[in-house]
């Protein structure tokens, strides 16, 4: 793959293609398109890719607009799709075909003789983080397709979410099924798997279920990101693929694409073993910006979690547009936004400043998508300080005069109900598992990372052993409850209902 993509950008500067010129790509998963995204990256030009099964006339839309100079493609699709467009493309110079054994004209090149005379050595210019990478095109369902920018600086989000959204890890088998001509394909079939140097699978063939089991299973898939279109389908087959394929390997199944139906969250867990994480991003966000993290217990029908940096709120458009207003209340229905910053937040729409300016009010991104916030919040129980901060929330939203807050803290009982439960219901191994997690010993372990003076670990023990008795002390010296008091503040005052 280095020595591919060097020579493909030495290509490049042999036609004459330069720092922030339009490279476009019209093919499906075959290795020329992920050489040309990489090469054309390093020459410091602008990989835009394209939907091969496009018509013509969608294709000509993406290739005015985006000023498309290079367009690679196969010879297939040239003659499809490309050579009746050519008199309306006065700026495409060059079409290098992957497949074609010799050129067609002078302006269309077969692309392996290319490579084959190019160097294999090529020195990257220097790039800023503000440097034009990325040109992504919106579906263009609502109207003329959108040419959204990303930048260089957008990498640092796609290795981020890699991690957190995706869990990436070097030693992963990971396979995104989503088509290099979108984002998805792009973001999380190129870049991110490679920024965590993960096994990262490619398949050029269209779907069909029994062979994407058999690839799962033959291939030893760890963590697969998927469409709810091909989860429907695959939910559609009658019986039990884990009785017919070996899909131990596989840790976790994202979804993207569109909301994820609360049924196909419930059937990956009971026919794949596993939940199904969705999530929720835009060509506009260049990536994930809402998750359920792999350490998530999943509630169907969410989107999650924003990931770290990100800011999300429920908002409502004034009359006027030009102002907005955060729905605080949970359970209202409002337009998803967003605050600007984020690292992959599109630049611009290419030749569009004014619909670009639009997108933004009063210090929001405003996505266009629906969505509401849920009143209940639940927290790892067994993490103190997220514990701490969870409840700080609560008490500042109950405070806030907003009624009440359901904080969910999710715990693990080390013990037995009681001395005769024999505890049938779960392994030892489990337990033993979960006790490594203890919120004590693993808070002290935090503490001693920033104190890292034994003295000062062993002064603060002292103190709260000192808290702690003081309180006891406190308690056993007080009057008893009665016990017809035990229940207050347990049932609702009928009376007053």
């Amino acid at each position: 793959m280095h020595t591919w993509t060097n020579r493909f950008a030495n290509v490049l500067q042999r036609l004459g293609v330069g720092k922030g010129d339009r490279v476009f790509a019209l093919a499906g998963r075959i290795p020329a398109l992920y050489t040309a995204a990489l090469g054309t990256l390093k020459n410091t030009s602008v990989f835009c890719p394209l939907f091969s099964a496009f018509g013509p006339e969608p294709v000509r839309q993406r290739l005015q607009r985006g000023n498309a100079k290079v367009l690679v493609t196969t010879e297939r699709l040239y003659r499809k799709t490309i050579a009746e467009l050519r008199s309306a493309l006065p700026e495409l110079q060059h079409i290098l075909l992957t497949d074609a054994r010799e050129n067609l004209d002078s302006n269309v090149w077969a692309l392996e003789p290319l490579l084959a005379q190019a160097s294999s050595a090529f020195t990257i210019p220097r790039t800023r983080a503000d440097d034009m990478a990325l040109l992504h095109f919106t579906s263009g369902t609502t109207g003329m397709p959108k040419g959204a920018i990303h930048v260089h600086n957008a990498a640092l989000m796609h290795y981020m979410t890699g991690k957190f959204a995706l869990d990436l890890h070097p030693e992963d088998v990971f396979w995104c099924t989503a088509d290099p001509g979108w984002v998805t394909g792009t973001s999380y079939g190129i870049i991110a798997p490679l920024m965590h140097g993960v096994t990262n699978l490619i398949d050029e063939g269209d779907f069909d279920a029994e062979r994407w089991y058999g690839i799962l299973q033959k291939q030893k898939v760890t963590v697969w990101y998927t469409a709810p279109t091909a989860i429907r389908i695959l939910m559609r087959i009658p019986g039990e693929p884990r009785a017919r394929y070996d899909l131990s390997h596989l840790r976790m199944i994202s979804s993207v694409g569109e909301p994820l139906n609360p049924s196909a969250v419930i059937w990956g867990q009971q026919a794949l073993g596993l939940p199904i994480h969705d999530n929720w991003w835009q060509t506009e966000t260049g990536g994930i910006m809402i998750s359920n993290y792999l350490s998530m217990d999943i509630r169907p029908g969410s989107m999650g979690k924003p990931l770290p940096g990100v800011e999300a709120a429920i908002i409502h458009r004034s009359n006027d547009g030009k102002t907005v207003e955060v729905i605080a209340q949970p359970d209202q229905e409002g337009e998803l936004a967003l605050r600007p910053g984020w690292p992959s937040m599109f630049q611009g729409y290419l030749h569009e400043p004014e619909r670009y300016a639009k997108c933004f009010v009063s210090g929001w991104y405003l996505t266009g998508d629906l969505a509401r916030r849920d009143a209940a919040s639940w927290v790892d129980g067994m993490d103190v300080l997220a514990v701490e901060a969870s409840a700080a929330k609560a008490c500042e939203y109950i405070r806030a005069g907003n009624g009440p807050y359901f904080l969910e803290c999710r715990t693990y009982r080390f013990r037995a109900h009681s001395m005769y439960d024999p505890e049938l219901y779960r392994e030892k191994a489990e337990v033993e598992e979960w006790k490594k997690r203890d919120p004590i010993p693993a808070l002290i372990r935090r503490i001693a990372q920033e104190m890292p003076a034994e003295e000062e670990v062993a002064e603060l023990e002292r103190q709260v052993a000192k808290e702690v008795d003081q309180a006891i002390a406190f308690a056993e010296a007080g009057t008893l409850e009665p016990v017809e008091h035990l229940t207050r503040f347990v049932y609702s005052d009928r009376s007053r209902v």
